[in-house]
């Protein structure tokens, strides 16, 4: 009883050996998706995964070696001694055969079922001298191998797009350098004005002034002395500090004079307002705060003008406040 029948795959008229467990009646046969040589040699029953193709039996053989070797001169297109009487001859395509040995065996697309091998059929081509030699038809799928690399336009494109990235961030980093730069210088001048001022004077005794200064009379009296206890103001502005130039100009102001007083005045002098750059005290402290900070005039004078602008706002702020502090106390 022969138990390895070598049969031609309808789908692309390959020729293969399979064993008799294989097979599904006589027109169909089972096919592993891996190991399939390992799988052959120990006559594996079909499991789950296994694909079902077409086929139609050419032979059979008692043994595996017996059913190579057929296999091998079918697909050749050899004559064989044992063929059976008026079995059609076919013409088939070059066989090569698996080894049964080797047990890594190529794994099928899960997705597309693949013959066992992709067996291309010879055609034989007629030539002047009466030769015939055969020549391989076309795989029924051609794979474009060519790779399309990139025009010379598009890697000069890259490259200056990853120029002006790296330029922006080098921008960037410049600016954030000065600013830590401009943030050290104002800390170093605190620190020394701090030591230029280490005799602890008392700034309500030594200036003969309370602050924050609350009345336009308290203005004018602070303007009356700036010049002659300059180094005594410049020390304690000094003290007040900040972190910048928006920060210490409203420390500064805030501890200079009250929000009611503040609320009196804006830049210019419009409306119903005083106005502020016109007193001598506004030019003092801009100076001030340009030497500590190392700012333009312009920056501190329009922290002045906002400083100015909300005073109402933190009156009513703070108004607010009290008033919600004194219904927590009772």
């Amino acid at each position: 009883m022969p138990i390895f029948y070598i049969v031609e795959f309808q789908l692309d008229s390959s020729i293969e050996y399979i064993p008799d467990v294989w097979l599904e009646g006589r027109t169909q046969c089972w096919w592993p998706r891996r190991k399939m040589s390992l799988m052959r040699n120990k006559r594996s029953s079909p499991a789950s995964d296994w694909d079902l193709y077409n086929i139609t039996i050419i032979s059979s053989a008692d043994n595996e070696a017996n059913a190579r070797k057929l296999a091998m001169r079918y697909a050749n297109n050899q004559s064989l001694e044992s063929a059976p009487e008026g079995a059609a001859r076919k013409r088939q395509k070059k066989y090569n055969p698996s080894s049964s040995s080797d047990e890594s065996e190529e794994v099928c697309h899960p997705k597309v079922p693949v013959p066992p091998l992709s067996i291309t059929r010879p055609k034989i081509v007629s030539t002047t001298s009466s030769k015939q030699t055969l020549q391989a038809i076309t795989p029924l799928q051609s794979v474009n191998t060519s790779t399309q690399l990139p025009s010379s336009a598009t890697l000069i494109s890259n490259w200056q797009s990853s120029e002006t990235t790296i330029l922006e961030e080098i921008r960037m980093l410049r600016k954030e350098v000065r600013s830590n730069t401009l943030e050290l210088q104002a800390v170093k001048r605190l620190l020394e004005a701090n030591v230029a001022s280490s005799s602890n004077f008392n700034e309500d005794q030594d200036l003969d002034i309370e602050f924050p200064l609350a009345t336009i009379a308290n203005i004018a009296s602070f303007e009356s002395i700036m010049i002659s206890k300059k180094k005594c103001i410049y020390a304690m502005l000094t003290k007040i500090g900040g972190k910048n130039v928006k920060d210490g100009t409203n420390r500064i102001l805030c501890y200079m004079m009250t929000d009611n007083l503040a609320a009196k005045f804006n830049w210019k002098g419009r409306g119903d307002k005083l106005s502020f750059q016109s007193r001598p005290i506004s030019q003092f402290l801009v100076k001030h705060i340009a030497h500590l900070f190392d700012a333009k005039a312009d920056v501190i004078e329009d922290e002045i003008k906002k400083y100015l602008k909300y005073a109402p706002q933190r009156i009513k702020r703070n108004s607010t406040d009290i008033i919600g502090e004194s219904d927590i106390s009772d």
